[in-house]
């Protein structure tokens, strides 16, 4: 991805280059990338013009950014620029856009990108999509690699470790495979009607007790369906009076049921995503 930035430049004079890729396993989050290793991921509702090609598959010229009302002014804060021309283009792979291509400040006397632009973009795009696409699928095999290695890993555990210690390995090898900040495991206590933390990662120690039917986990403990909770500030089910007891920030949530023969006996919960965006 760095060659193709790199290449772009200077082909169409630009003095910067970002690629913003389509996340095939999460079509709402984008893969970004500015050069020289530099990435990141951001919702896709956030990033603004990109975000605004992807929709409609067109490509955009701009002559002041400025001016222009889906232009984030703070990305020159950050980055301690001034974003004058740009152009972002569609880049597409067998007729479906997979990446948008975001050039800002056109170098030449002419100062602002034109149609002899974008055309030149197109000769270069179809080998620019199929390079991507290697890099996807690349990326794509090492992800699953880690997963099934981590997997194997948790199997190896299960014949060795008592069962507090088994949920414990479990739970971990959730976090790493999810990339969360926590993981909690709740059991059923069917004599008090609550749920009761077994494994809750980064709280000291104290057990959480929650209500059947209460909250995120009680919700699913009592329906037996997963929760995907981007954001818990806009969601009912959400307590954050346990927030106040173990001081901590809930952000989003990933809650499933644990059933074993036919029956809810708990519930998994994966809290915050380590590179703040959602599960």
């Amino acid at each position: 991805i760095d060659v193709i930035v790199a290449n772009v430049c200077v082909l169409l004079e630009a003095s910067a280059c970002h690629v913003y890729m389509v996340d095939p396993e999460n079509p709402d989050e984008l893969n970004c990338y500015y050069g020289q290793g530099r990435t990141t991921r951001l919702p896709r509702r956030s990033a603004g013009i990109a975000a605004h090609v992807l929709e409609t598959e067109a490509s955009v010229f701009i002559k002041d950014a400025y001016e222009h009302p889906l232009f984030d002014k703070d990305l020159d804060l950050h980055t301690k620029t001034r974003t004058r021309t740009i152009l972002s283009l569609p880049l597409k792979y067998r007729s479906e856009i997979i990446a948008v291509v975001q050039l800002t400040n056109k170098k030449s006397d002419a100062a602002v990108f034109t149609a002899a632009d974008e055309d030149m973009f197109q000769c270069f795009g179809e080998y620019a999509s199929m390079a991507l696409m290697n890099c996807r699928s690349h990326s794509q095999m090492l992800h699953q690699k880690r997963r099934n290695d981590l997997m194997v890993q948790c199997l190896s555990r299960l014949g060795l470790s008592t069962l507090p210690h088994m949920l414990d390995d479990v739970m971990e090898a959730v976090k790493q495979l999810l990339a969360s900040d926590r993981c909690t495991v709740f059991v059923v206590d069917e004599a008090k009607g609550e749920l009761v933390s077994k494994v809750a990662q980064k709280v000291g120690g104290r057990e959480i007790r929650v209500p059947l039917g209460t909250g995120i986990a009680g919700y699913v403990a009592k329906t037996g369906k997963t929760l995907n909770i981007a954001d818990v500030s806009h969601c009912d089910l959400f307590n954050p009076e346990v927030d106040l007891q173990v001081g901590y920030r809930t952000k989003c949530v990933l809650a499933h049921p644990i059933v074993y023969d036919g029956e809810i006996v708990g519930v998994a919960q994966a809290i915050n995503k380590l590179d703040g965006t959602t599960f």
